[in-house]
């Protein structure tokens, strides 16, 4: 979850990925796609919730995970 005045942008998001496997984000304007791609890069902290790569808890403030994923 991810709030900005009170305002939810970005909630209940859950995706697997398989090795070699894409995703493409889509939807209308102000739907949370560029927040959501900011909490992935660890631009932005989520609110709520948690990011979990290879069933690891990912820290978003150390961001050494980042390069093990090619963000």
């Amino acid at each position: 979850v991810r709030k900005f005045a009170g305002k939810r942008a970005v909630d209940g998001i859950g995706f697997d990925l398989g090795s070699g496997e894409l995703l493409t984000i889509f939807g209308p304007n102000g739907a949370g796609k560029t927040t959501l791609l900011k909490i992935l890069a660890g631009v932005l902290s989520p609110n709520k919730g948690q990011i979990m790569i290879d069933s690891n808890l990912v820290d978003v403030v150390q961001r050494s995970w980042r390069s093990q994923v090619g963000i």
